[in-house]
């Protein structure tokens, strides 16, 4: 939509809704009034106080501010309206003017050419004399174009040019005064040390194949048995004669002396046991039988334990043989 400066009887329209709903809101034009700023200057109320209502029934919502020639002397302008009515919007409209010298500029020259509006069309126009010299430089561009041929097909012929020679002769001669290739006597040097130094390794290599018979099928390699390799030195192992390895009656004493606790062995804690586990066992006799009793040994010889207890049964003390 145009809008045309310092142009008078033109229509700005705004949209009113109802925020609740968001349905158009008709009805409000003497609840509208709005306020103009041009080119960013002050704000002042438009000179239509209320727009008129468009169409409450074809174009619910929309009204129409009458602008005078002065409101539109503008490049830019923004129109903020508002309604008193509660819960109704709307939303300020900027736009841009473009020249114009009256209202019926564009109707002037649809409906009634004149040769004003005419020339000025043309003025803005290229002449034939330019259309002909850029046909030429297409016609150019096409002949071009045809020579080069589909995927540059036309490419492959190019001619060679003669003044190149020069150059790529200039060039080639500038790689090789760079490339510094070594001279007979370093190549002959150089052939030398690497021969001094395979020789050595070739006849290792040789002497290998030769000594050792075949690698592949081991044929040709000395072939000793298990009583070949334990003829060749004493058999210390066999012979046991340089281990100090204890032998089973002695690890079971170290074990049968090894402490348990305090004054306690392994092999004391055993007889212990086996008394209380094992062994025969009798109670105090005459007036001692309810307060205490013995546990014998295996061979029934002697007591290994000797408990007192009082009247309810608890010991009192214990008195072991653990010999």
């Amino acid at each position: 939509m145009a809008f045309y400066k310092n142009v008078a009887s033109q229509k700005i329209p705004v949209y009113a809704f109802d925020s609740d709903t968001g349905l158009a809101a008709t009805g409000e034009a003497a609840n509208i009034s709005a306020e103009i700023s041009k080119d960013g200057g002050a704000s002042a109320a438009t000179n239509d106080a209320a727009p008129a209502e468009l169409d409450a029934t074809d174009h619910p919502g929309w009204y129409l501010f009458d602008m005078t020639q002065t409101e539109m002397n503008a490049d830019m302008i923004i129109i903020s309206p508002a309604c008193s009515s509660d819960g109704i919007v709307l939303h300020p409209v900027a736009l841009s003017t473009i020249p114009g010298s009256n209202a019926g500029v564009l109707s002037d020259l649809v409906d009634a050419p004149n040769a004003t509006a005419v020339t000025a069309i043309q003025n803005g126009l290229a002449t034939a004399a330019a259309l002909a010299t850029v046909d030429g430089i297409v016609d150019s561009i096409l002949v071009d174009s045809a020579e080069i041929g589909a995927a540059g097909a036309g490419l492959t012929a190019l001619p060679w040019n003669a003044a190149w020679d020069a150059e790529v002769q200039s060039e080639a001669t500038d790689a090789l005064n760079a490339y510094d290739p070594p001279t007979r006597s370093e190549a002959t040097s150089d052939k030398a040390e690497i021969l001094a130094e395979t020789g050595p390794i070739l006849s290792d290599t040789n002497e290998l194949q030769t000594n050792q018979g075949n690698w592949l099928t081991a044929t040709g390699f000395s072939v000793h048995s298990a009583a070949d390799v334990w003829a060749v030195a004493t058999r210390v192992l066999t012979a046991n004669t340089n281990l100090n390895d204890p032998t089973a009656a002695a690890i079971v004493a170290a074990l049968q002396a090894a402490t348990v606790e305090t004054g306690l062995t392994v092999n004391e804690l055993f007889r212990v046991l086996f008394a209380a586990c094992a062994g025969l066992s009798d109670t105090f006799s005459g007036a001692d039988a309810a307060t205490g009793a013995h546990f014998r040994n295996k061979a029934d010889s002697k007591n290994r334990i000797t408990v007192t207890t009082d009247a309810n049964g608890n010991r009192t003390s214990i008195t072991y043989d653990m010999t």
